[in-house]
């Protein structure tokens, strides 16, 4: 699946081609400002000006015979001299536009550029987690699948290494523009990762994959660091300051949690746009550092501007709706279910959902259960006359019902009857649930 064309939304979210599917925007991975790395950067960037300068005034340079072939002869006639340096920088543009590479030849292209940036820079490690050991050449595969995946030349996956050719999507190129930006902010990260070690004098300079991602993410999309990081004061009376870069680290851990580390390319995009979205509640719902809490878990506890909601509606609803079409096409088609992603029927099933909310109890079994449904009635959901065994069900009607169990003495859990994506009593009901379970937590 491709999650690189994009728009962004009102809040500066880019979102991913899975979200275009289920709530009409798109995850925004094209042309974006980049800074300048090298000479040669800044020269492709002048000349990429410059070619659409040159074709908005539709002329033709001195020095350069080429005449725009969208213009009319009358047109064509009338001449605009511009300095001859500039019609050579044209030209050096216009032969770049026309060079494309295969996918393979894209990604040897990229391993060359991340294997001379770790030879160069003296990485000691490339590791999947932090205290793993070296694993450069399965990660490097990962990351480039990764890039590639995003500019549509790769089948959407989980974060494997994958060897097959099968993993590229037949007849698809890229440019050697396009290539050259990203090398930029492969140079980028890099370097930054690096100088961010010097900086703190670790012993050994090491890359692992989740920062990998998150960091290329980051630079391609061009989010601003636009934070007011926090100051926060331990325990033991130390100041710690929460900042953006902090936040970024909490992402790939967050989503390696959610989806029981079998999380496809995508939907890293979908919870990276989420992360970023809400950089400032998140940081201003942080704990102090150095806990097992991760910022993301904690904001969402919080859930300062309504952020668990849209969690639900921008992340979850699409993570699940993605997966479950696919399972579906499946069943109907009779085919076997791959795991790309990509195909989504015209006519969804409507779907039934029955939630099943679990919670590690702390306090006795009678004075939680009394709590729960004295809050419960107080909002209106009254006993039901609905058999089951494992205790009383509550609701308005007997049509949506929500049944409170303790399933062993460490957990209390909340089942909900099953019902359809709309309907208002059931929705009404649950979000009654939250209320009084969001109550019951604070």
């Amino acid at each position: 699946m491709n999650i690189n064309s994009s728009r962004t939304d009102a809040y500066g979210l880019h979102e991913s081609s899975l979200v275009k599917e289920n709530v009409g925007d798109e995850f925004d991975s094209g042309p974006s400002e980049v800074k300048s790395f090298s000479r040669k950067r800044r020269v492709q960037d002048k000349s990429s000006a410059l070619v659409k300068q040159i074709r908005r005034l539709g002329c033709f340079l001195s020095g350069c015979s080429r005449q725009m072939p969208n213009q009319t002869i009358p047109e064509r006639t009338v001449s605009h001299w511009i300095a001859t340096d500039v019609c050579e920088v044209a030209d050096v543009a216009s032969s770049k536009v026309n060079v494309t590479f295969t996918a393979e030849e894209a990604a040897e292209r990229f391993r060359n550029t991340i294997e001379n940036l770790i030879h160069t820079l003296k990485y000691d490690e490339i590791a999947m987690e932090y205290l793993e050991d070296d694993q450069r050449e399965a990660i490097t595969g990962i990351f480039i699948d990764f890039i590639l995946c995003q500019e549509g030349l790769v089948h959407d996956r989980c974060f494997t290494f994958e060897s097959s050719t099968d993993k590229y999507v037949a007849g698809k190129t890229i440019g050697l523009m396009r290539i050259e930006e990203i090398e930029s902010y492969l140079n980028a990260i890099f370097t930054e990762q690096a100088a961010e070690a010097s900086k703190f004098n670790k012993l050994r300079l090491r890359y692992s994959l989740g920062d990998m991602l998150i960091d290329y993410l980051n630079k391609k999309e061009n989010v601003p660091d636009d934070v007011t990081p926090k100051v926060k004061a331990s325990v033991d009376f130390r100041v710690y300051e929460i900042t953006y870069e902090k936040l970024l680290k909490e992402i790939y851990p967050f989503f390696q949690t959610l989806l029981a580390g079998r999380g496809f390319f995508s939907e890293l995009g979908v919870v990276f746009n989420f992360a970023v979205k809400f950089r400032q509640q998140l940081i201003d719902s942080a704990c102090v550092p150095l806990t097992s809490s991760n910022m993301l878990t904690v904001g969402l506890r919080t859930n300062e501007s309504n952020m668990r909601e849209y969690f639900n509606q921008h992340v979850m609803d699409v993570i699940f709706s993605g997966r479950c079409d696919g399972i579906v096409n499946a069943m109907f088609d009779d085919t076997s279910f791959g795991t790309d992603n990509e195909a989504k029927p015209a006519n969804r099933p409507n779907l039934k959902f029955g939630e099943e909310l679990e919670y590690d109890v702390k306090d006795s079994r009678a004075r939680l259960d009394d709590i729960f449904t004295y809050r419960l009635k107080d909002k209106g959901m009254c006993y039901r006359r609905i058999a089951d065994e494992r205790g009383t069900r509550y609701g308005f009607d007997d049509s949506f019902t929500v049944l409170p169990f303790y399933d062993s003495q460490n957990w209390f859990e909340i089942n909900c009857t099953p019902y359809h994506s709309g309907d208002q009593l059931a929705e009404l009901s649950f979000e009654k649930v939250i209320e009084v379970t969001d109550s019951m937590r604070k």
